[in-house]
């Protein structure tokens, strides 16, 4: 077996011109020099472990191990190597089903796609992840870290779920799959060949943290109410009434205008947009098969389809604040036109409508919201 200090040689031919190659055996100096009189071929003793710390140290370029000496150590090598603590670390192809150790070194452990300080390579983890099958999967991953995981998954042709905490998710995950999803080669923060990207579908949900809540809890006494001590009957008391308004515990006041509902997060000045629509859809359970946008002069119609409990459904969003009998009638035409609810089994319309079979999600909601049914 011909080791280089690059890896594994596969042939003599990359071996460059005047390289060194020790060997303990004179018929193997012989064969060496007859297929390439260029190199310079030296004399190697010592077990294992010197061979291989002499080709570290750069004593070699190169040297050749008896396969038949490897064999009786009970060994079906492709590679082997010192590592920093003069251990012996062995490479076995994925291909052998065979796993003599947890060394790999024919990739690499790191990757450097991002400025994440403990992102993993990609060939890692396309590697670990192909051990799964070749059958689409959903890979999921609580660490999500810079996106490594999925960016291999994606490579790979499965779906991935990621889970990230910290403030990177910004920063460097959610632009990492956004720049891969348009080009899949860049350099220097350009792309490199345009529209030779993933071409994937993203969605992230930020979860409403336990400051945000506080931030967004809203008191509003009554004009003629005394303000009591904050002992624990008189804060569950002003939880129950006085933030019963509170964009935290959904104001349902504001369902009639659910494009434009927004909480504040901790510690930032901008109020945050909320997706009512996909919140509503997480809370009944809904499987989409399809959202659309619909324009009925100006306002805009958001309709998903799909089921929920093992049921066709439809559910409708439309901002209707400031609506009267003549725009609900406008409404019920629209949707009527368009057959917008057409073989649904349930019809959800945010406030109210004329819609035939159709009831006010607004309770749903809310009762959903905080587990009361």
């Amino acid at each position: 077996i011909l080791l280089s200090r690059n890896g594994p040689a596969q042939d003599l031919e990359e071996l460059k011109r005047g390289a060194v190659v020790g060997t303990s055996s004179m018929r193997r100096m012989a064969q060496l020099l007859r297929a390439r009189p260029d190199l310079e071929v030296k004399s190697l003793r010592g077990n294992l472990q010197t061979r291989l710390r002499k080709l570290n140290s750069g004593d070699y370029d190169a040297i050749v191990m008896a396969e038949a000496g490897l064999q009786r150590m009970a060994l079906d090598l492709d590679f082997v190597r010192l590592n920093d603590e003069d251990v012996v670390q062995y490479y076995v192809p994925p291909q052998g089903f065979k796993l003599i150790s947890d060394s790999w070194l024919d990739i690499p452990s790191a990757g450097n796609l991002t400025d994440f300080p403990h992102e993993k390579s990609l060939d890692l983890l396309r590697r670990a992840i192909s051990w799964c099958g070749k059958k689409k999967t959903i890979v999921l991953d609580f660490f999500g870290g810079s996106g490594s995981t999925g960016h291999a998954a994606l490579t790979l042709g499965h779906a991935f779920i990621l889970f990230e905490s910290a403030a990177y998710f910004d920063s460097v995950l959610l632009p990492r799959f956004l720049r891969y999803a348009y080009s899949a080669d860049w350099k220097e923060g350009k792309p490199r060949s345009r529209n030779t990207g993933l071409g994937i579908f993203i969605k992230y949900i930020g979860i409403e943290s336990y400051e945000d809540a506080l931030d967004n809890i809203s008191f509003q006494p009554a004009d003629d109410q005394k303000m009591l001590e904050l002992d624990d009957y008189v804060l569950s008391y002003l939880l129950d009434f006085e933030t019963k308004h509170s964009e935290t515990l959904l104001n349902v006041a504001k369902l009639d205008s659910p494009f434009d509902y927004k909480l504040r997060r901790h510690g930032k000045d901008q109020p945050l947009s909320v997706d009512l629509p996909e919140t509503f859809n997480y809370l009944i359970g809904l499987h989409v098969t399809s959202r659309t946008v619909h324009d009925n002069k100006g306002a805009r119609y958001l309709v998903y389809r799909g089921k929920a409990d093992g049921r066709e459904t439809v559910i409708l969003w439309r901002a209707t604040r400031g609506w009267g009998k003549k725009e609900f009638e406008a409404d019920l035409d629209f949707v009527t036109k368009h057959k917008l609810t057409e073989g649904a089994e349930d019809v959800f319309v945010n406030t109210d409508s004329f819609i035939e079979g159709a009831r006010s999600l607004d309770p749903v909601f809310k009762r959903r919201m905080f587990n009361e049914e």
